[in-house]
């Protein structure tokens, strides 16, 4: 099964998010996605953006963001049994 993942956005954004700044990781189900939050990133400035990835094995996203006040790379796990 394919996963995806996203950064989210806020409302200042062109999807005009309101409650958007998360990290998401998405599980196709049948004709539509599930989307499960895994980081708040509410304090994170998007002028930086996320730009999250998959590690090489699938087992974490990792993406960057300075909500920490300086930029950094963090890495969550999504290790999943399917």
């Amino acid at each position: 099964m394919k996963h995806f993942c996203g950064d989210g956005g806020n409302d200042t954004q062109v999807a005009k998010a309101k409650d958007g700044m998360w990290i998401y990781y998405f599980t196709p189900r049948g004709d539509s996605l599930h989307a499960e939050r895994l980081v708040n990133i509410k304090r994170h400035q998007y002028h930086l953006e996320p730009n999250v990835h998959f590690s090489p094995d699938d087992q974490s996203v990792i993406f960057r963001a300075n909500f920490e006040g300086e930029e950094n790379v963090y890495a969550v796990s999504v290790n999943k049994t399917e």
